[in-house]
């Protein structure tokens, strides 16, 4: 792979190596021997292997869902942020040897909040603030924005970000018939 691109990232390689049925970090890539100095064997790797896993890898170990709690799936609604801030810029790049790599890189501090819900159908309530979600943010996106597009009866999910954990939003949903 990098003799057909010399400027190809560690990322990349793994999600090549994912695409072509193998299981690799950028970690993993990094190594020169694919990663049997760490005692990865090849059918720790693959997905189709003697060895394969069979259940998904979280941090925390593998998640078995051998008894999975009675919801309804359509009724699920996923709540999730994701931000963009201008102080996230490359801080490496690549040129012909003896020439300056030169790019731009955005001044100022600033942050941009991306906020929805993810149905079995699509995505529902977007909100867009300036800023990071704080408690007074979510329990507005909550009322005035998410409730609006939920029936009686939705089941809400949300992450461990403490600004879920606000009395005021969870009153709201369960004010509604949510669960």
């Amino acid at each position: 792979m990098i003799e057909a691109q010399k400027d190809i990232a560690l990322n990349e390689m793994a999600a090549r190596l994912k695409d072509s049925r193998l299981l690799a970090s950028a970690a993993a890539c990094s190594a020169e021997d694919g990663g049997s100095a760490r005692g990865h064997s090849k059918e720790d790797r693959t997905c189709n292997g003697a060895g394969a896993r069979r259940y998904p890898e979280t941090s925390a170990g593998l998640v078995r869902f051998d008894d999975p709690p009675d919801l309804d799936p359509p009724r699920l609604v996923f709540i999730d942020e994701t931000c963009l801030s201008t102080r996230i810029a490359r801080l490496l790049g690549r040129s012909l040897r003896g020439e300056c790599c030169r790019a731009g890189v955005p001044h100022g501090r600033k942050t941009i909040t991306f906020t929805a819900g993810l149905l079995l159908s699509g995505m529902t309530a977007p909100f867009v603030h300036d800023g990071a979600t704080n408690s007074e943010i979510f329990q507005a996106y909550v009322k005035h924005v998410l409730m609006p597009t939920l029936s009686p009866g939705d089941i809400v999910v949300l992450d461990n970000l403490p600004v879920h954990e606000v009395p005021g939003a969870r009153k709201v949903i369960e004010r509604m018939g949510l669960r």
